[in-house]
């Protein structure tokens, strides 16, 4: 081979080198920019994968949302056991991020350890998914006395999360001076609920005793003023039937209910 035809192909083979790097390149700065992947495992499993340029955080579909995302939480007392209740919004960014290109989280479904409501951004923990049924209803989305989803066990424990439009300006204290009223007047309550608010947020959680089954009811609402919409979760349980778990469940369910 002469040495014309040695050098033309060391340069080919530079070029082919500069080609490669250069596209290596390319794909890091798309990584960069575009901020997330998501790694599905053989098993199904998925984990959403964040760049925040200050470190790599992950988001598992199979752990409760709002601990991972440090959601803050504020403890209430109910007959002498602490119920930690999340802030009704998160804030984290990186975690809103991620949820937005979740592609397994359906209206219909539990996805890992959580429910997951992408059209209407909300979601909440669910230690045992395998224990509840799921039941979705677009009209909801329209008539606050209708829910838009409908969480059940065969015990009869059951999760209504529903939405009510509200005049601008409403405030989270307002709306539930207003509700609580509503539930005197209809018979629904016997005495006062205890009623604790995280005012930043636009959030406030209610425990009343209810009159039909004598158990808790416990619900959670969260003002939304960019949609002049609150969202609620109000959960019951039958005390004669309902079992420890079952209810351990339902008060994890309603607490952890927030906005994204």
């Amino acid at each position: 081979m002469s040495d014309e035809n040695i050098r033309s192909d060391s340069v080919a083979l530079e070029k082919q080198k500069t080609i490669r790097m250069a596209l290596i390149v390319v794909a890091t700065l798309i990584l960069a920019i575009g901020g997330f992947y998501v790694m599905t495992r053989s098993d199904g499993k998925s984990n959403m994968v964040v760049d925040l340029h200050k470190g790599t955080f992950t988001l598992s579909l199979d752990k409760p949302v709002v601990e991972q995302g440090n959601v803050r939480t504020k403890s209430v007392t109910d007959n002498g056991k602490d119920i930690p209740v999340t802030e009704g919004v998160i804030t984290n960014s990186a975690v809103v991020g991620q949820l937005n290109v979740i592609q397994q989280a359906s209206p219909t479904q539990f996805t890992g350890k959580n429910f997951i409501n992408k059209n209407e951004r909300f979601l909440f923990t669910a230690p045992h998914p395998e224990y509840w049924q799921i039941a979705y209803n677009q009209a909801g989305l329209q008539d606050p006395n209708i829910p838009i989803n409908y969480i059940s066990n065969p015990e009869g424990a059951h999760l209504n999360i529903w939405r009510e439009q509200v005049p601008a300006g409403t405030t989270i204290e307002q709306y539930v001076a207003f509700k609580v009223m509503q539930m005197t007047q209809a018979g629904l309550i016997l005495r006062q609920p205890l009623i604790t608010y995280d005012l930043p947020s636009g959030t406030a959680f209610l425990i009343i005793t209810n009159p039909v089954t004598m158990g808790q009811s416990y619900i959670k609402m969260v003002l939304e003023p960019n949609r002049n919409s609150v969202f609620g979760a109000t959960a019951n349980y039958n005390q004669a039937i309902s079992t420890p778990r079952a209810i351990q469940d339902l008060v994890t369910m309603v607490s952890t209910f927030t906005l994204f």
